[in-house]
């Protein structure tokens, strides 16, 4: 996976825009390490999302009787479109910019009937007939656990080793294995804080150096004492400093200078599959 220095803005601009503003598959295209929520950073920042909204979201109609309308109302966002160019609810959703990511759909109606007239006023002149069809959608925004959880499952099968079941041989004599656990105690990672207030300043980039630091360091303990059959990775032990969107411990302890967590949420589960990986 690519570090976000190594990936320049005008990269990610233009893999956006080729992917018609679809960050998730802008985010795997480039092997982007921060996943979607970490390409969205990066455009809002430089000032370009607006940019690429108008850009990918501009509509292919070519004829003044095609009428397509997106109209957000709360937790839910309504699509019609009238005309004879867009044949399926995939298309329409494509054309009107919907991130699906974000969205699943609700209801779906869709009506199709005919048009007729004469050419010109001279009725033995014949007459004109076309087809126009109705379509009208219904998405519903998914809720913040619904959208990470998708995201984990997507990672989880991106990054699962694909391999051929295979059958040993059952072994006569019992050898017993030697696993080494390296455990991180108390890393806290999601708090903020400055020295000053606390004895020295804390966030999730001094985090994760100082955990990485200490991996390194007590593997390098370790070969001493090696060889092992596998490696016990264990996350707990106060690993992030809140459990939950209320900025609380597992047993209820407030912690009001947390970062906001669906924030740490994903980035911490990005960096465990960076740090299992290294």
């Amino acid at each position: 996976m690519a570090k976000p220095s190594e990936i320049s803005i005008g990269d990610i601009y233009q893999c956006a825009v080729k992917n018609d503003g679809n960050l998730v598959a802008t985010a795997k295209e480039l092997g982007y390490a921060g996943g979607r929520a970490s390409v969205w950073g990066r455009l809002k920042t430089a000032g370009l999302l607006e940019k690429l909204r108008s850009e990918t979201g501009k509509k292919k109609v070519t004829s003044s009787k095609e009428k397509l309308e997106v109209r957000p109302r709360g937790n839910f966002t309504d699509i019609n479109y009238l005309g004879s160019q867009i044949q399926t609810e995939e298309e329409l959703i494509k054309h009107a910019g919907i991130d699906m990511e974000l969205y699943e759909v609700e209801r779906v109606v869709v009506n199709n009937w005919e048009v007729a007239g004469t050419k010109s006023k001279n009725r033995y002149e014949g007459v004109w007939k076309t087809g126009l069809r109705q379509i009208k959608i219904t998405l519903r925004r998914k809720k913040d656990d619904q959208v990470s959880i998708e995201r984990l499952i997507a990672k989880l099968e991106e990054n699962a080793p694909v391999a051929r079941k295979i059958t040993y041989k059952k072994s006569k004599k019992t050898k017993f294995k030697r696993a080494l656990e390296v455990s991180i105690m108390d890393p806290h990672y999601g708090m903020l804080c400055y020295q000053g207030d606390s004895d020295h300043s804390w966030d999730l980039e001094a985090c994760e150096k100082l955990c990485m630091w200490s991996v390194d360091s007590l593997l390098e303990r370790a070969l001493a004492h090696g060889p092992f059959d596998e490696i016990v990775f264990p996350f707990g032990n106060d690993f992030m400093h809140h459990d939950n969107l209320e900025h609380t411990t597992t047993r209820g302890t407030l912690q009001p200078e947390g970062l906001p967590f669906m924030h740490v949420y994903e980035k911490l589960l990005s960096w465990q599959f960076q740090l299992l990986k290294s």
